[in-house]
């Protein structure tokens, strides 16, 4: 099971990479390094969920998993938010994280570990 803050400390300590089909996605979304890394890394505020908060919701009741409630506001959620961890994957465990850049994008990353290393798998807007 993933844990928020060993992806973080990998992204800080630069112990990571992209695969081939994550920088792939990457270039084909027009996201920057430093956007997945900010997605990943930074603390995010109330105001920048007003929006997000119900596209959390709506990714929650897909997978069927716990959905919290924000009714009409949002509360605080740091960057890097997992919303489901992938155990059973025959290629391996994985996990899908919400972050946002500094420039309000959007991200999601699925995170992979390879050889002691953050395996940034895909991300998409």
């Amino acid at each position: 099971m993933f844990d928020i803050n060993w992806i973080q400390g990998k992204v800080g300590q630069c112990g990571y990479y992209f695969t081939k089909h994550g920088e792939q996605e990457r270039q084909n979304d027009n996201l920057t390094i430093a956007e997945v890394e900010e997605a990943l890394l930074k603390k995010r505020g109330r105001n920048n969920f007003l929006n997000y908060a119900s596209q959390l919701q709506a990714t929650f009741a897909r997978s069927q998993i716990y959905a919290p409630t924000w009714g009409s506001y949002s509360v605080p959620v740091p960057n890097g938010m997992i919303l489901e961890q992938y155990e059973d994957d025959i290629r391996g465990k994985s996990c899908l994280v919400a972050g946002f850049a500094n420039s309000g994008k959007p991200l999601h990353i699925v995170c992979g570990e390879f050889e002691g290393d953050l395996a940034i798998i895909t991300v998409y807007i």
